[in-house]
């Protein structure tokens, strides 16, 4: 069942609004409980240049309200170090991007200004703006931390999208809500906006009552052959340096890292190890976490070994890009908890680390 709210904006107000500087919004609620962001996002996102999933947790004690899923940006900023670009329209899909002169921080503050407006009532925040990411090298736009470290793959320190069509699914109300974007800076008539804003709610309408991509028959492949620039000397190396560093008091936590490479056609999976455990509960926090005097480890890493074993039946050959440990507070987990934890993801998939941290 569609709800098709956009019926009540009518195009001389969608036109005004947008004449007067303001961006505008045809939203359309579709009721449909057969659909998960995953399975909407493998329909419409995937393989779909600057498609974005984010999915809230589910399951556990806090269920997460919102999943929003992110197409057909009509605009892309990216910036390294202080040097800002921008793709905007046929120019993003042929990945074409024009510098800004503006430094990197000011470019940014001029696309969320151009980006910013009030929503109609009773939409989710999140119903429109920019969506991305911002890596740690940002930082060094605010203060001086000295040369960065080679970048081998070249890689911008952040990249932000303005989708067109931004996909809310809502866990409480048990809808869709999909809101097509129109903005002044496009440069486009409000007639073609109109009309444009108008097919991708029918267009994603559309796609969504399609079925899935027919999966490939999964193979047997040989187990892979990683390759990194740091060998186990230097890592040693680098522990003891950090040890050094807490030792005197400079630095209280470090994520010693090195990039593993090897060639590889298939989208990489990458494992998320939520801790929900906390000595005490951060008042900013919103995650599944909970304060707990004791924690029962063996009852969890059991029930974890059974999960992951599950989980790797269902992507037989596939390669496991990476292990993440978030939540929570992981370091309440026991050493040999983690290496554990380690271990069986190993012997469920191919793992970029081939011997247990």
């Amino acid at each position: 069942m569609t709800d098709d709210v956009s019926r009540d904006v009518t195009f001389d107000a969608f036109a005004a609004g947008l004449l007067a500087g303001r961006p505008q919004v045809l939203v359309r609620r579709v009721i449909d409980d057969l659909e998960t962001p995953v399975s909407a996002y493998l329909k419409l996102g995937r393989d779909r240049p600057y498609a974005c999933l984010l999915e809230s947790v589910e399951g556990g004690a806090v269920k997460g309200r919102y999943s929003i899923l992110t197409l057909n940006p009509d605009v892309v900023w990216r910036c390294r170090s202080n040097t800002a670009e921008l793709s905007r329209g046929s120019a993003i899909a042929e990945g074409r991007f024009t510098a800004d002169p503006l430094p990197a921080l000011q470019s940014l503050r001029a696309l969320i200004a151009a980006s910013k407006f009030d929503l109609p009532e009773g939409l989710p925040p999140m119903a429109a703006g920019l969506f991305g990411v911002f890596g740690y090298d940002m930082v060094r736009l605010l203060e001086p931390l000295g040369a960065p470290n080679p970048d081998p793959l070249d890689l911008p320190d952040a990249v932000l999208t303005r989708p067109s069509l931004v996909a809310i699914f809502d866990s409480v109300r048990h809808e869709i809500v999909l809101v097509s974007a129109a903005y002044p800076d496009a440069g486009i008539a409000a007639q073609e906006a109109f009309d444009a804003a108008t097919a991708r709610l029918d267009a994603f309408e559309t796609a969504l009552r399609e079925p899935l991509p027919v999966r490939a028959a999964p193979q047997q492949t040989p187990p892979p052959v990683f390759t990194s620039p740091v060998d186990e000397p230097a890592f040693g190396e680098m522990v003891a340096r950090a040890k050094d560093y807490i030792g005197a008091g400079d630095i209280f936590q470090v994520v010693l890292a090195q990039r593993f490479s090897l060639p590889f056609g298939l989208p990489p999976l990458a494992l998320y190890i939520h801790i929900p455990w906390c000595v005490r509960k951060c008042p900013y926090c919103d995650f599944n976490s909970h304060v707990a005097a004791a924690i029962d480890q063996p009852r969890w890493l059991s029930a974890f070994r059974a999960e992951i074993a599950r989980l790797a039946a269902e992507v037989p050959g596939r390669v496991l890009g990476s292990i993440f440990f978030g939540g929570g507070t992981p370091s309440l987990m026991l050493p040999e908890t983690v290496d554990a934890v380690i271990r069986a993801a190993q012997a469920g998939k191919h793992v970029m680390c081939e011997k247990p941290m």
